[in-house]
């Protein structure tokens, strides 16, 4: 998810399927932010932290335990080992780009974007603007299931890919609020299909 989230708005990212295997990337690619999860195989838990922290090249960068528990004990631990901040999982599109804006200092320039959009939208009612196919993907599969949360991160993941697919992005956004998935998933297939 983290992946499809931040690589179209041009992140470089990385992944390691183990722990060991995402220290020896950190150390040779040297990353403004790393995201671990507690729970990989090889060095689990806090220990790539730990080993991390013991590079003096690494010993400032920022990193952010992910994990599913809602133990205060994972997130104290995780602290202890040197981590910065802690994402909880499922990952919350928001809260992911609030670390990172924290974090990083980063200036979300899309804002701006998403309001001309806005003013656009107001005065067009057609959805014309449509993400690609290839795009709709994950979107229909969200709402295919009736998985709210799901169809409400790819919307904002769009909203982000392109600021001309507002208006779209907005109308599912408005529909999840309202819990609508039947209505969702008919908007979707339309233009999925």
């Amino acid at each position: 998810m983290v992946v499809n989230l931040l690589e179209p708005i041009g992140f470089e990212l990385r992944e390691a399927e183990n722990g060991q295997i995402g220290v020896e990337a950190a150390i040779a690619w040297h990353p403004d932010v790393i995201i671990t999860d507690l729970l990989m195989p090889v060095m689990t838990g806090t220990e790539p932290t730990q080993t991390l922290r013991t590079n003096q090249d690494l010993q400032n960068v920022v990193i952010i335990a992910s994990s599913a528990s809602v133990f205060n004990f994972d997130r104290q631990k995780s602290h202890e080992a040197g981590c910065n901040d802690f994402l909880l999982k499922p990952l919350q599109t928001e809260e992911l780009f609030h670390q990172l804006q924290h974090h990083l200092d980063i200036t979300w320039i899309y804002e701006k974007e998403i309001a001309n959009q806005q003013s656009k939208s107001a005065e067009t009612t057609s959805l014309s603007v449509m993400p690609p196919r290839n795009e709709l993907k994950a979107l229909y599969d969200a709402a295919r299931i009736g998985n709210i949360k799901g169809v409400k991160n790819e919307a904002l993941r769009l909203q982000l890919l392109d600021a001309q697919y507002f208006a779209f992005s907005e109308q599912l956004l408005k529909l999840a609020q309202e819990m609508d998935e039947e209505a969702i998933f008919k908007l979707v297939k339309r233009h999925f299909l």
